[in-house]
């Protein structure tokens, strides 16, 4: 039986399938892997047990990394990935994705991630996470065309810019930059002073 399975928006921590691979799969039809994020410590390889009817594997928007890279089988087709040890093919990398915290289990992509707008021109509408894709961040990768997918599983989401606060310059008396206790303390003091001048 021929088959196309599409898996999407997954991430793959130190799998460990037969023969120390994170991934092994076989049979007829055809596997596309899409913004995926495959994250191993120990067991480098992705396994592609295939006959003559077997389609090609597709992976794209994906990153591999943590540990040497190798895939087995045939008719690779990597596009728009970070690949640890690099791979032919359209888009893409191998450089550190940079991300948050992988000891700790966190794949999330940090700020300066060179996997950030730098995927392909389509993508899921979400990431792992239930964020929308694509978000642009300004001044990174494709700046401003309104495709800019991230690599990996996690599309990366900034920290929101704080509101500053205003402060009337009046209010602040002691003129700290904030209006506190402090402050209706001067008040207070003030108007007593005054209360006993007049």
């Amino acid at each position: 039986m021929n088959s196309r399975v599409t898996i999407s928006n997954c991430l793959f921590y130190d799998n460990d399938a037969e023969m120390g691979s994170d991934v092994l799969y076989g049979g007829d039809g055809s596997l596309s892997v899409e913004n995926c994020t495959f994250a191993s410590t120990a067991f480098p390889n992705i396994w592609k047990y295939a006959n003559d009817s077997s389609g090609p594997t597709r992976f794209v928007n994906t990153i591999i990394w943590g540990h040497e890279t190798a895939f087995h089988g045939p008719e690779w087709i990597v596009t728009y990935s970070d690949v640890l040890g690099g791979f032919p093919g359209v888009g893409n990398i191998s450089e550190d994705p940079l991300f948050v915290n992988a000891d700790g289990g966190d794949f999330h992509l940090q700020a300066n991630s060179p996997c950030i707008d730098s995927a392909s021109v389509n993508g899921p509408v979400n990431d792992l996470d239930g964020n929308a894709r694509p978000l642009d961040v300004p001044g990174t990768g494709r700046d401003g065309t309104g495709d800019e997918f991230d690599m990996g599983a996690y599309e990366y989401i900034p920290a929101p810019t704080p509101t500053p606060t205003m402060v009337n310059p009046r209010s602040d008396i002691d003129e700290s930059g904030k209006v506190d206790a402090a402050d209706l303390l001067h008040l207070l003091c003030d108007w007593y002073k005054r209360s006993q001048d007049g």
